[in-house]
């Protein structure tokens, strides 16, 4: 695969709440979570319009979209969107990859059961967890997910086409990405994301190790409470090459410079994002190795010192 899953969620949305100790405003009962999609109808009563008068496009998503959309969808357009201008211009471009997901999205509310499934459980394991409600929004290809304060925005269309959409003038390795997203990936998305919306890391250093496992406990978590591994292709090769892997990976776990292990693409046959699989294998070592599995997950979310974490879980000893 050219790119990733996660260089599509992570390079154009790298989470707000990485390395942070930000107060969220969540709420800690996942049942009273609002799954909103009535931005997607939205979108699509403003996309139709502006089939009829073009020239109007930006006025038309402003006035139909933007200005009547939920507090999700306002927040989307100032974090990534930034204007009716934007939008109209993207889709535009993109125009026969929009109509070509449209009945797609409209599918997101069928994900709202197992979603909820996962909600219910990461309570299970982190009686802690504050949830915040989720947005499906449609935007201009430029956020697949997104954690606030306060809310999850999701970017549906990024998770809508298959391998008979329209993919005129999209390139080519995003449509890769594209294609092995689906709406049926959505529950897996929102999992990784709740996560990395829990964490709250005292050790700021941005280095590769702290990188790894911020994205690497998001990853496995998410498997935790949905039963399903992210970017499972990504960790078949990590498992056949784990040795080699860490002995690189140890060698440059102080480093700032992360290109070579996160968010990147496919290099001579090795796939991106392999500093994922290396933080899931060193957090999978730390849940493993401590008996009190609920505290394990405390532990994990709430890491004060990447280096000790990567020492107390032992994933290294194996090597030796």
């Amino acid at each position: 695969m050219i790119k990733s899953f996660h260089l599509i969620c992570c390079i154009l949305i790298i989470p707000i709440y990485a390395f942070s100790q930000n107060p969220k405003d969540g709420q800690s009962n996942p049942k009273k979570v609002l799954f909103v999609t009535e931005d997607i109808e939205r979108f699509w009563e403003a996309f139709d319009s502006t089939r009829v008068d073009s020239a109007r496009s930006p006025e038309i998503f402003d006035n139909l979209y933007l200005k009547k959309g939920t507090y999700g969808l306002k927040e989307l357009n100032k974090l990534s969107i930034k204007g009716a201008n934007n939008l109209a211009t993207a889709v535009n471009k993109y125009s026969r990859y929009y109509q070509s997901i449209r009945e797609h999205t409209y599918q997101v509310n069928r994900m709202e059961k197992q979603t909820r499934r996962s909600l219910k459980k990461m309570k299970r394991l982190y009686p802690a967890a504050i949830f915040p409600d989720i947005y499906f929004l449609i935007g201009d290809m430029n956020a697949a997910g997104k954690p606030t304060k306060s809310a999850l925005l999701i970017g549906t269309e990024v998770y809508s086409a298959d391998e008979n959409s329209n993919f005129e003038n999209v390139y080519p390795p995003f449509q890769t990405i594209l294609k092995s997203l689906t709406i049926s990936k959505l529950p897996q998305v929102v999992a990784h994301e709740l996560i990395h919306y829990q964490q709250s890391y005292y050790d700021i250093n941005k280095n590769l190790l702290g990188t790894a496992i911020m994205e690497g406990s998001a990853d496995f978590i998410a498997e935790l409470i949905t039963n399903v591994k992210m970017n499972a292709p990504n960790y078949d090769y990590g498992s056949k090459h784990e040795r080699e892997l860490w002995a690189e990976f140890i060698n440059e776990a102080k480093s700032s410079n992360i290109n070579k292990w996160m968010w990147n693409s496919s290099v001579d046959g090795k796939p991106g994002d392999l500093g994922y699989y290396i933080g899931y294998k060193i957090v999978q070592s730390y849940y493993e190795n401590c008996k009190d599995k609920r505290h394990a997950i405390q532990e994990i979310l709430n890491v004060k010192d990447f280096d000790e974490f990567l020492l107390k879980s032992r994933y290294g000893i194996k090597f030796n």
